[in-house]
């Protein structure tokens, strides 16, 4: 996913290099705006699994810590996926 990031990041500044008197390359101007929404997106996406990627690291740990204390989260568990969105 940061190979995708990289490869916006790149023909933006490749863009944004192009002079203005480039009458031959000039329209490739118009592709910005969609450039930096697809930046914007995979931003957000990338941010979003690094979240994923560490709660599921928490409920893994909250899982041994439970077992090694003798805890039993499961009770935890079942009380908050009983209820109704």
């Amino acid at each position: 996913m940061i190979s995708r990031v990289n490869r916006v990041i790149d023909r933006s500044q490749f863009i944004n290099g192009i002079p203005a008197g480039d009458s031959a390359r000039v329209f490739l101007k118009g592709d910005l705006p969609r450039l930096r929404e697809r930046a914007r997106r995979l931003n957000r996406s990338l941010f979003c699994s690094v979240v994923a990627a560490i709660l599921t690291a928490l409920i893994i740990f909250v899982a041994f810590v439970s077992a090694l204390l003798q805890i039993a989260h499961e009770y935890g568990v079942a009380t908050c996926s009983w209820r109704p969105c």
